[in-house]
């Protein structure tokens, strides 16, 4: 807020005003402005939420700007990885907690740095596993992307399988983890096999998903859930081509697309 003479009575009123109320104030910066929600300095205890979220929205500003031409999709991602990695570096220089590590991967993840960022999501696993399951699958699922990037191939199919323990209502993010980062990430690196093998199984995950039908997100879901296993099917069948598998491939393609044409409003 400008600092004018005008505002310092009306501050002062208010204050008064409120305080006599009973209503309780947030605290103010010394120069008597309040906190800026959105200045990770300011808010030290969300910071890591804070910046990742700043990087969310520097995303939205770029996309827009590619979509009227005025920048190129691989300029908008330069600019998205070096915001990124100078937001993550300077967490992790400050120490950066432990609750504090998965959204330091994602800063991680985005930057595509992908050593720090699969350090940071192995803490995250430790850290949320029986303490949110919420964030455990989505750490596992950020874990096993990351490798896959890596080339880190042995261990990511246990790494995903640890997510079908989860609740029904905590399954809904193991289908797109996998069929849209984790596989294309292995079949850059050739395992064609084990990436349809790994969408095959999140589609029965996806399957037994449960979400809440009076939400926004869960009427989302459940409006995109046959055309994310119909993508998946066919993403699954694709693989197993390249594979050498083409009998395979149209077996399981089939079998997903019973489950998508099974697929139907599930009570949250």
């Amino acid at each position: 807020m400008p600092k004018s003479a005008p505002i310092i009575p009306i501050w002062s009123w208010l204050v008064v005003s409120l305080g006599l109320l009973g209503i309780a104030l947030p605290a103010l910066l010394p120069d008597g402005v309040p906190p800026d929600p959105n200045d990770f300095r300011q808010n030290p205890d969300d910071r890591a939420k804070i910046l990742r979220s700043n990087v969310q929205e520097l995303y939205g500003v770029l996309e827009q700007r590619v979509a009227t031409g005025n920048a190129t999709g691989e300029e908008r991602d330069t600019i998205l990885r070096e915001e990124a990695r100078r937001y993550a570096s300077w967490l992790d220089r400050s120490g950066a907690k432990q609750s504090e590590s998965f959204d330091l991967g994602e800063l991680y993840r985005t930057a595509k740095a992908w050593p720090e960022a699969e350090r940071q999501f192995q803490i995250a696993v430790d850290f949320y596993k029986g303490r949110s399951e919420d964030l455990y699958v989505n750490s596992l699922l950020r874990l096993a992307h990351v490798r896959a990037e890596m080339g880190m191939n042995e261990g990511i199919a246990d790494t995903i399988r640890r997510t079908y323990g989860a609740a029904r209502g905590n399954k809904p993010p193991i289908l797109l983890g996998v069929y849209l980062e984790i596989a294309p990430a292995l079949a850059r690196h050739k395992k064609y096999e084990l990436a349809a093998q790994l969408i095959e199984e999140a589609c029965g995950q996806h399957a037994q998903a449960l979400v809440n039908l009076q939400s926004i997100s869960g009427q989302i879901f459940m409006q995109a859930r046959q055309y994310h296993l119909r993508q998946a099917a066919a993403s699954a069948r694709s693989l197993y081509i390249d594979a050498g598998q083409a009998e395979k491939a149209d077996e399981v393609y089939e079998r997903i697309m019973q489950l998508a044409r099974q697929a139907a409003p599930a009570p949250g």
